[in-house]
């Protein structure tokens, strides 16, 4: 239920309106500028200018994504009968530069997939005072970025490597 939900959302959740919601946010929603994206992208920075306002746009929805993925496969969750594991979400997130007051304008599209592998097994041990203890042990064996993909505004795909 909770993989439905999080990839028939349609909507994308704003890092800047999530971040205001608490106080304590406000030096970190400050430091959402071109300055520092500029740091892993600096195109934008030489695009947009410095000390420009950024956000992040979040969506894990698969509709949203696959109109610009379309062979990208459904989040999901998959368990063999050895309790082998692997879980997959697709992520898409739009960079927005400030573009005018409250106004932004979309600097890059960046869509991707994160793959956790691992293990879930129960195994049953005897306690100090000989009770018969069952433990779920959950055993991580990777992590990593299947897919990735960087769009400009107007639709060039950029290289990742």
């Amino acid at each position: 239920m909770f993989i439905l939900d999080l990839v028939l959302v349609d909507k994308s959740f704003s890092m800047r309106d999530v971040m205001s919601m608490k106080a304590e946010m406000i030096p970190y929603i400050e430091q959402m500028n071109t300055n520092n994206i500029g740091l892993l992208l600096p195109e934008i920075l030489e695009e947009f200018g410095a000390n420009k306002k950024v956000d992040l746009m979040f969506t894990t929805s698969h509709a949203l994504i696959a109109a610009k993925l379309p062979d990208v496969k459904t989040s999901g969750f998959q368990m063999d009968k050895n309790g082998n594991f692997r879980f997959v979400v697709n992520i898409g997130v739009e960079i927005a530069v400030e573009s005018g007051f409250k106004q932004y304008e979309q600097a890059r599209s960046i869509y991707l997939s994160i793959v956790a592998k691992g293990k879930i097994v129960i195994k049953e041990e005897t306690s100090r005072h000989g009770d018969s203890v069952r433990k779920l042990v959950l055993t991580a064996k990777a992590l990593e970025i299947g897919n990735c993909k960087i769009y400009k505004a107007s639709g060039e795909e950029m290289v990742v490597e």
